[in-house]
Order: structure tokens, then C-alpha cells, then sequence
């Protein structure tokens, strides 16, 4: 962001010498050659502070794991924690049941992609954990604060599911 507001002041500047240097000096002049100068800063602003953001170096931060519950089966005994995976329009995903604070259930859906992780844990018995990790720009770096458009650097680089060995199964199809 300081970059837009460096490269305006710069604009504004040139602008006004500019007028300094002119023969007529009248204030519409000043005016336009001051606006001039400061609309071509912000866009000169606009285009370096985009292409430093991509110079901002990353980090990885993960969110705390999500408890996931495991879908009980007809015989009311056993389930599986990533049920119903399958593809719906030709794209497959993953749908599965997170535990809340106060007990309830929400249904969540994942896209399959590379940086779905499937781990069966032989420790875990009827819970299971998601946990996402993020990449996103380090704000604690010098050149953050010189650029814009921090959230379009955001990316996921994995999301990890921790389940009961066993528990990923039941596929399906909608068209």
C-alpha cells in the first residue's frame, strides 16, 4: 500500500514542477497538471505494489483440527468418517459430518484435489480430525506492507483428514 501512496506524492510532485517550469502559470494549469501527475502515480502505484505482492515471501499456517464424527450405517454400529465420496457434474469430492462446541453436527464437503491427505491412524478410534494449512503472504515482512491484494496469495496447501483405519469407504454417483 506505501507504494501507491510514494508513487502519488511523486506524481503530485512532478506535476507541480511541471507547472513551475511552464510559461503560463495559471491555477488550471496547476490543477491539471497536479491531477495528471497523481492519477498516473496511483496507476504506476497500482501496477509495482501487484508485482512486489508476488516477492512477499510465504508461510504456512494451519488451522486448529476439526473433531469429525463418523456417519453411522444401517446397522447402527459401524460408519465411516468420509462418507459419500463420489462425484457429483464429473468433479469428486469428499463429504463428511464436523463435531461443533456444543455438540452438534455440520455437514462439510471437500474437492478432491493433490492437496487432499487422507491418514489412516490406527490410534483413532470413532473420531477422526481435519485440519487445513494454509499459504499465505508473511505480514511480518518488510515488503507486505508495500504491496496489495494480500488474499489473492492465499492458497491452500493441504488439507489433512486423520481417520480410524478402515473409514474412508461408500462411493457415489449424482449426474
Amino acid at each position: 500500500m506505501y507504494t501507491i501512496y510514494v508513487l502519488v506524492l511523486v506524481g503530485l510532485a512532478i506535476g507541480f514542477l511541471i507547472y513551475l517550469k511552464g510559461t503560463r502559470r495559471t491555477f488550471s494549469e496547476f490543477v491539471f497538471n497536479s491531477l495528471m501527475g497523481g492519477f498516473i502515480g496511483c496507476i504506476a502505484g497500482l501496477v509495482i505494489a501487484m508485482l512486489v505482492s508476488s516477492a512477499v515471501p510465504k508461510t504456512l499456517t494451519s488451522n486448529e483440527p476439526v473433531t469429525l464424527v463418523s456417519m453411522r450405517n444401517q446397522d447402527g454400529l459401524t460408519g465411516s468418517f468420509i462418507f459419500g465420496s463420489g462425484s457429483i457434474n464429473s468433479s469428486m469430492s469428499y463429504n463428511f459430518l464436523m463435531k461443533q462446541k456444543d455438540g452438534s453436527m455440520v455437514p462439510g464437503t471437500v474437492l478432491s484435489s493433490e492437496v487432499v491427505h487422507f491418514i489412516e491412524d490406527p490410534e483413532l478410534k470413532n473420531i477422526g480430525y481435519w485440519q487445513t494449512t494454509i499459504r499465505r503472504s508473511d505480514p511480518s515482512h518488510w515488503l507486505y506492507k508495500w504491496t496489495i491484494f494480500h488474499s489473492d496469495h492465499n492458497r491452500i496447501a493441504r488439507q489433512e483428514f486423520r481417520v480410524p483405519v478402515g473409514s474412508v469407504i461408500q462411493q457415489f454417483n449424482i449426474r
